[in-house]
């Protein structure tokens, strides 16, 4: 089974996965393989899909700008360091840690790699994935741009810690919902989210994508939520985590394969990698 005989699909009726026999309900969703006429469930269709080479270097690699950073801010330290003391350089880059703000870009590029693989695995339904995509004209990046049936979606991975949830901060008779995490106010985190999406606008001109919804999402790894927490809509943006986004990136949706295709294709040309 290649990866151009199967399809994603809710199933209608309850079947069995033919790899790990595992029993699927009717409604979950499941890759279809028309030839052998066997369902697949998504964990076994994940691993049977490895990317090729040729899709791999076209994605370019999760969190690699955001790890260029922390290098170049690393390789300055030390640089700086070496200078002043020329013969205790050495012991006191050993005995003295890294700065928050290095540690903090590395944190950031491990989340995306996180995220990134994830949803690089997403490929064995036939969904675009690109990462790390330059905004031409402006030093922001977009981490991954997702190609599917349902649409497009922008999304910002953030690897921060502590509780993420919305609160109501107005005053008595006024409403403003603001955007918490680890309890501080980290709604200015959906503004970039804003460029990004008008980055995405400039590279669709002059194409009809009336009929293609496009998604922003910051996505929280290694957040804390809340029990039966629910990803949430916060100024035009889904915040969520990992695996509650994959979930609706698979749902399906009115976007046709070929179109998605020419999608994919025109980002490619348009939003060049970072690194």
């Amino acid at each position: 089974m290649s990866m151009d005989d199967v399809s994603a699909m809710k199933l209608r009726y309850r079947a069995r996965c033919s790899t790990c026999s595992v029993s699927l309900p009717a409604g979950a969703l499941a890759l279809w393989d028309c030839e052998a006429r066997a369902v697949t469930c998504r964990s076994c269709a994940m691993a049977a899909f490895p990317a090729s080479d040729e899709r791999a270097r076209a994605r370019s690699t999760a969190g690699s700008s955001a790890q260029n950073e922390a290098d170049r801010r690393r390789r300055s330290r030390e640089n700086r360091i070496r200078s002043a003391h020329p013969r205790l350089g050495g012991l006191l880059l050993a005995l003295s840690a890294e700065p928050p703000s290095t540690t903090a870009w590395e944190r950031g590029a491990e989340g995306e790699r996180r995220v990134g693989a994830a949803l690089d695995r997403l490929l064995a339904a036939d969904i675009g994935v690109l990462h790390d995509r330059r905004c031409p004209g402006t030093r922001a990046n977009i981490d991954h741009l997702v190609v599917a049936a349902s649409g497009i979606w922008i999304v910002d991975a953030k690897h921060y810690k502590g509780r993420v949830e919305q609160r109501n901060v107005g005053k008595w008779l006024s409403t403003d919902i603001r955007l918490f995490v680890g309890g501080r106010d980290r709604t200015q985190l959906l503004d970039g989210l804003v460029r990004q999406r008008a980055t995405i606008d400039h590279a669709l001109e002059g194409t009809d994508v009336t009929d293609v919804p496009v998604h922003t999402v910051l996505c929280f790894v290694g957040g804390d939520w809340k029990l039966f927490a629910k990803p949430f809509a916060l100024r035009s943006s889904l915040v969520t985590w990992p695996n509650a986004l994959y979930e609706r990136i698979i749902a399906g949706g009115p976007v046709g394969t070929c179109r998605q295709r020419e999608l994919l294709a025109a980002f490619e040309r348009k939003l060049p990698p970072c690194a």
